[in-house]
């Protein structure tokens, strides 16, 4: 059987990968091994920080378990203007080669409240909690589900985004293949003929 290696254990991230697989192959039976890699000391700022940190979470993912089809990881992090505050998330998938490919998910504006908390060092899930007088907003629906008062979920946010970056490297082909090679840790932009 064919192995999908997701670098958190996150349920919401785990179910949408799962749901997203079968639809994508239906004729395909996976198994699917979440790891817990995705713990950080403190929030990603910006593209370059989360792409290092989806980078590297893969590159362990890959040495954890060496003979998977695909490896998996779905990450948030902040952009900050300094006068603004904006969620976003990333979506980053290896297959078995080490190429990857990276789709971006919708980004929204965070309560300057949550804001000046994170800018602080508080965790941006514990601020939302704390701020929303809800619990454990990290493995539910979200802070956009709150946002859009249920319409987006943290699931679907990631939805689409995991099905744009599996179906780049599933139709390799139709791109002369270049993408973002991840092996070992390196990042680099090299062309696949």
């Amino acid at each position: 059987m064919k192995k999908i290696v997701l670098t958190s254990k996150n349920p919401v991230k785990v179910s949408l990968v799962q749901k997203m697989t079968e639809q994508l192959f239906p004729d395909t039976s996976f198994e699917y091994i979440p790891l817990d890699l995705d713990a950080k000391s403190a929030e990603l700022f910006g593209k370059q920080q989360i792409m290092t940190f989806m980078t590297d979470s893969l590159s362990r993912a890959r040495e954890s378990v060496s003979d998977a089809e695909y490896y998996v990881c779905l990450q948030g992090g902040m952009e900050d203007s300094g006068d603004e505050m904006h969620e976003t998330a990333y979506v980053m998938v290896s297959d078995s080669t080490g190429r990857s490919e990276v789709s971006g998910c919708s980004t929204f504006r965070v309560p300057t409240q949550i804001a000046s908390e994170v800018r602080n060092g508080k965790d941006f899930a514990k601020a939302v909690d704390e701020f929303f007088k809800v619990q454990d907003t990290k493995t539910t629906g979200g802070f956009v589900s709150i946002l859009t008062k249920g319409i987006v979920n943290k699931s679907s946010h990631y939805e689409q985004s995991f099905a744009i970056a599996l179906s780049t490297l599933i139709q390799k082909g139709w791109f002369g293949y270049c993408c973002f090679y991840t092996y070992l840790g390196n990042l680099t932009n090299e062309f696949y003929p």
